[in-house]
């Protein structure tokens, strides 16, 4: 177990989260997201988010009913890619629903991230 990897268990309330898992996550008073850990570097946990959202917490989902959208959509859009710290993450109260696979479509967000090292939400 990395230093990085027992970190992320300690602010995630005990869970054993990886890359490939997907999570509800708290998004707020207006109920809970959905997101797709992709990556997880040493202080920084890259993710995509999808626009659903549901006003109780989702044990159980097909993930081919998830959606990044468009900016165009009326009901909102996702993000393909989005670095938050460790800690951000954690105050999101992520459950995981189920896990898939990490594409390569998955991570071009993330190789460009790592090309220009661009911010990290908190």
């Amino acid at each position: 177990m990395t230093k990085t990897r027992s970190k992320i268990l300690q602010l995630s309330a005990g869970s054993d989260l990886s890359p490939g898992d997907v999570c509800s996550i708290r998004t707020g008073e207006s109920g809970f997201g959905v997101i797709k850990i992709l990556v997880i570097d040493q202080h920084v946990i890259h993710i995509r988010k999808y626009k659903n959202r549901f006003s109780e917490r989702p044990y159980e989902l097909d993930p081919r009913t998830l959606s990044i959208g468009t900016i165009n959509d009326e009901d909102g859009f996702g993000v393909g890619h989005l670095p938050i710290s460790a800690s951000g993450f954690a105050s999101w109260m992520p459950a995981r629903i189920c896990r898939q696979d990490v594409t390569e479509e998955d991570l071009e967000g993330y190789q460009c991230w790592l090309e220009d090292q661009s911010a990290v939400w908190d």
